[in-house]
């Protein structure tokens, strides 16, 4: 192995070589994730659950596996070298985050619990889609998971090997006490109003979604940024154009689209029908087009004078 990757911690490697470091991907994850998480007020949630997600990529086990699957560790020269195709997917490095957060809230009350309970969930979940937290016995999956003994989580290596801008973040942001004042809020408004118990739970379950989508999108732009950095510079996260900017953009688009054939004739009177229902009062519509009709470009300009009251 080349000496100078011996204690590197990477979370990627790109193809033309080039590698990712663990903390550099946590903590752009977590800047992203509590970016997005903030538009609903759950900055610091957004922000912690980004920086553990992949804590448990400190273990060493995680690091050979991956050194091992890049060429960095040789079979017939490093000890340390695994069988990447046979290991694939069954070294856990989301669970140590995910008893990171939850041990950290439990002992704080319970709505404190019920947030560390939301936020584990997101992380033990992102790479598998959100899990099961019931078994269909009754069983309790997600304590179960929460317990996992240290030897398959990593849990104490990985702070061991965590780098200091990772840890101090990580206190910063634990210690603030915004993520427990962030879910108080959220929850109490959730249960403002007197519904059932089953609304409330289902609202819940919406919020640990939409948390979990926060962590998802920014994973994977962080990831995909490193891969491709030219594609990333054009990413606007969030800064667009003006509404009606957009607007005439499309109407341009739609006026360049050409009307010599039947079926785009059909389309452009489609879309003028369209249009025209935008005038009506508003209320619930149906629109019912064959495949091929020009549903998504002919419903737009009508979605648009609805909103805005832009009309092209």
């Amino acid at each position: 192995m080349n000496p100078s990757l011996s204690d590197e911690v990477i979370a990627h490697h790109r193809t033309s070589g080039e590698d990712q470091s663990l903390s550099r991907h946590l903590l752009e994850v977590a800047s992203l994730a509590g970016t997005f998480a903030g538009k609903i007020g759950l900055p610091t949630a957004g922000e912690l659950v980004g920086l553990l997600h992949d804590l448990g990529k400190y273990s060493s086990a995680f690091q050979n596996y991956l050194k091992s699957a890049v060429g960095y560790l040789e079979q017939d020269k490093d000890d340390d070298f695994i069988d990447p195709q046979r290991m694939k997917g069954k070294i856990d490095h989301s669970t140590a985050g995910a008893q990171t957060i939850f041990r950290e809230f439990k002992q704080r009350g319970q709505i404190d619990r019920i947030a560390g309970e939301i936020l584990a969930v997101c992380i033990c979940s992102h790479h598998s889609g959100l899990i099961d937290c019931l078994g269909s016995d009754g069983s309790d999956l997600l304590t179960k998971r929460l317990e996992k003994a240290d030897a398959f989580t990593h849990l104490l290596e990985a702070w061991n090997r965590a780098e200091s801008t990772v840890l101090s973040r990580y206190k910063y942001l634990t210690g603030s006490q915004s993520v427990s004042s962030e879910i108080h809020r959220i929850i109490n408004n959730l249960c403002r109003k007197p519904e059932s118990e089953t609304i409330i739970r289902f609202k819940v379950g919406l919020l640990a979604r939409f948390l979990f989508s926060c962590l998802i999108d920014a994973d994977r732009i962080s990831t995909a940024d490193f891969e491709y950095p030219n594609r990333g510079k054009h990413r606007l996260l969030g800064q667009y154009e003006d509404w009606l900017v957009l607007s005439r953009r499309l109407e341009y688009h739609l006026s360049s689209l050409s009307v010599d054939s039947r079926i785009n004739q059909l389309r452009r009177t489609i879309s003028d029908h369209c249009l025209a229902s935008a005038e009506r009062e508003r209320g619930i519509f149906t629109l019912t087009v064959p495949t091929g009709g020009g549903k998504t470009l002919a419903s737009l300009p009508c979605a648009m004078l609805s909103s805005t009251g832009w009309i092209a």
